[in-house]
C-alpha cells in the first residue's frame, strides 16, 4: 500500500467508508458473477430463491443499494449451493481479500461443483464444533451442529432450530422451506 493510501486509512471516516463500500458493492458485484456464470437470469433466481420478483434481484445486484440482510444472502447462498461466511477481520487480511475483484474471481464454485472434483476432501480437515444459544424477540435459536461424512473427512452441518415446539419438525427436515416456515411460526 503506497504511503499516501495508507495516511487515507488512518483516518477512521474514511476506512469505515471505505469496508461499506466495499461490502455492499463487492456483494452486488458477486451475485451478478454468480447468476451470469450459471447462466441464469434474474426472474429465475428470484424465484429459485424465493426472492420474489425480478426487480427485488436486480436491486441485490445493483452497487448503489445497499440495504442486502444476511437471511437474503443464505437463501441466495443456498439457492447457489455455496456458502455465505460473513465475519469480522483484521484490515491486513481485509486488504488481502480485496486485492482480486475480477468478475473471475468472484465466480463460486458450487458443493456439488468441488465435491465432484475432491476439492472438499483435500481441503476440510476439521471444524471447530460448538453450540450458541441466543434470545432473539420471543424465540430462543439454538445452533447445533451435525457430523456428515464427506469421503471420509468429517464436516458440520448447521441446523437453525427455532422454538422448542418447532425444533421437532425442523430436526428431521432437509428441505429449507420447511425450516424457514418452522422458524417463522
Amino acid at each position: 500500500m503506497t504511503p499516501k493510501k495508507l495516511s487515507k486509512f488512518r483516518q477512521r471516516g474514511y476506512r469505515n467508508g471505505y469496508v461499506k463500500a466495499s461490502v455492499e458493492q463487492g456483494m452486488a458485484f458477486q451475485l451478478r458473477a454468480l447468476r451470469s456464470a450459471r447462466g441464469l437470469t434474474q426472474k429465475e433466481v428470484a424465484t429459485g430463491a424465493g426472492l420474489g420478483s425480478q426487480s427485488a434481484v436486480a436491486r441485490l445486484e445493483d452497487p448503489s443499494y445497499g440495504r442486502m440482510s444476511i437471511p437474503t444472502l443464505l437463501k441466495l447462498g443456498a439457492y447457489y449451493d455455496v456458502a455465505l461466511s460473513v465475519q469480522f477481520v483484521a484490515y491486513s487480511e481485509f486488504f488481502r481479500n480485496k486485492q482480486n475483484m475480477s468478475e473471475e474471481a468472484m465466480q463460486v464454485r458450487s458443493f456439488e461443483e468441488e465435491d465432484s472434483q475432491n476439492t472438499l476432501k483435500k481441503n476440510v480437515h476439521s471444524i471447530a464444533h460448538f453450540s450458541v444459544n441466543s434470545s432473539l424477540r420471543t424465540n430462543t435459536f439454538n445452533y447445533t451442529p451435525q457430523v456428515i461424512d464427506l469421503q471420509e473427512t468429517q464436516a458440520s452441518v448447521w441446523v437453525v432450530a427455532g422454538t422448542k415446539a418447532s425444533q421437532s419438525s425442523i430436526s428431521n427436515s432437509k428441505n429449507l422451506k420447511d425450516v424457514e416456515n418452522a422458524t417463522e411460526n
